[in-house]
């Protein structure tokens, strides 16, 4: 099972150009964090996604994931 989610990271990795091996990509992900917080107006559950480096916003982007 693990091989296969590899090779599918390693495929999407090479669809969307981004020019990284798929230990990289996961090195960069490792330092992503998620914070969930409650609107107080709306009362809504929303995730924030953190992503500090240039990176990993670059990564994040590849993969259409809002930060």
């Amino acid at each position: 099972m693990r091989n296969k989610l590899y090779k599918e990271l390693e495929r999407q990795l090479i669809e969307k150009q981004t020019g990284l091996s798929p230990e990289k990509a996961l090195d960069i992900l490792k330092s992503i964090y998620g914070i969930n917080t409650i609107l107080p107006v709306s009362n809504k559950t929303v995730e924030i996604v953190v992503a500090n480096t240039k990176e990993q916003k670059e990564l994040l982007s590849a993969f259409n994931i809002e930060f």
